[in-house]
């Protein structure tokens, strides 16, 4: 694996503008107590897997031990209630399982895989800590935002301690047959320990389209200024 500054068949676009729309027919849930007139579930994942599927599922603040897997159209936000802290979600008590694998055959330990969703998928207002994740094996990434082959908006969001074994990441996003658009905006990317946002595509052609801005990605010693990226290309 190498570090490059060329970008080779991806673009990376810096003053797009995603509008988020939601269905004329909404279907939201919440997580927690915070929001008494939705159907609530103490869970992210229960929220997810519920029936009827929810196109918004809001998370009221708290700290939530989880692993979760989108596959769906749906925006997934967290409520400010008054002075409360926002909410966070972090590894499960056992530590993060590794749950998915690239294109390139790396295997990913993602807190938040976003996995060939079938339309826009966008998180609002988030904290991904990746603090006791209790990933030690070898080439095993720890993520905190994967968005396989899946459009969205990543917005207000924050990744921190995406680290320990040498392999952190805090948004990684790779594209695909659906030729996927991936904002990230007014957010933060810090304590990683390999690369604060990764974007890849395994094609000759451009299969991704990654939309950075108004984002401070931060190491525990240096900031990258908003608009550049560490990129990682491999070998095809």
């Amino acid at each position: 694996m190498r570090r490059v500054s060329a970008l080779g068949p991806l673009s990376i676009l810096v003053l797009a503008f995603w509008a988020s729309t939601l269905s004329a027919s909404t279907i939201a849930y919440a997580v927690g107590t915070c929001r008494p007139g939705l159907r609530s579930f103490r869970t992210i994942s229960a929220a997810l897997a519920a029936v009827p599927t929810a196109n918004v599922v809001e998370v009221c603040p708290g700290t939530y031990r989880d692993q979760l897997q989108i596959t769906h159209p749906i925006t997934l936000e967290g409520v400010s209630n008054g002075t409360s802290a926002r909410a966070i979600i972090a590894p499960p008590v056992a530590g993060l399982a590794p749950n998915a694998m690239d294109d390139f055959g790396e295997a990913l330990a993602a807190q938040l895989w976003v996995n060939n969703a079938s339309g826009p998928v966008n998180i609002n207002n988030l904290t991904l800590d990746g603090s006791g994740n209790k990933v030690s094996q070898g080439r095993t990434f720890v993520v905190g935002i994967f968005y396989q082959n899946s459009s969205g908006t990543m917005n207000r969001v924050a990744t921190r301690n995406q680290s320990g074994n040498g392999f952190g990441v805090g948004i990684w996003a790779e594209g695909g047959s659906s030729n996927p658009s991936a904002t990230i905006e007014n957010s933060s990317v810090h304590d990683y320990d390999d690369s604060g946002i990764q974007v890849e595509t395994n094609s000759l052609t451009p299969e991704l389209t990654a939309v950075i801005k108004g984002t401070d990605v931060t190491t525990r010693s240096r900031t990258v200024p908003p608009g550049l990226i560490l990129v990682e290309e491999l070998p095809l």
